[in-house]
């Protein structure tokens, strides 16, 4: 049996690799230890790490699923949430006066990095006469 395999666009492109750190992120926290990162020491107490980890791994999923269908809508907004989601969690740390480092500066990188897979998410996919996504070469 053979399976067609389409070549993945720009947007299924981003969305794999949102998918692999998604996943290397929710390992991270479902395997480190709280004391290891002031900012995990705080998040342990709301719940614990693994818990914070299943977010992480549920976007994963929707973002691999999204990579390689063309509707990917739902696969962006998760991607979108979960930073957006990461972002507010260290601003409100640092809004409370809670100590865990660099709150701020993290939750302005989050939150840029959420504005950019909002970016990419308006990117529209050339396509060419066959109907497959095609990427100019560059000059």
């Amino acid at each position: 049996m053979r399976i067609a395999v389409q070549p993945l666009g720009r947007r299924g492109r981003a969305l794999a690799g949102f998918a692999v750190l998604d996943v290397l992120w929710g390992v991270r926290l479902a395997t480190v230890d709280p004391a290891a990162v002031e900012f995990y020491t705080w998040l342990n107490t709301l719940s614990p790490l693994w818990w914070w980890s299943l977010p992480w791994f549920a976007v994963a999923a929707m973002c691999a699923y999204g990579a390689i269908h063309r509707r990917d809508r739902i696969a962006f907004m998760g991607a979108i949430a979960i930073k957006v989601l990461w972002g507010s969690l260290y601003l409100f740390a640092w809004l409370l006066g809670e100590n865990v480092g660099d709150a701020w500066p993290a939750a302005a990188q989050w939150l840029a990095f959420a504005w950019c897979v909002w970016v990419m998410a308006g990117w529209m996919e050339p396509i060419e006469r066959e109907g497959v996504a095609w990427t100019p070469p560059l000059p």
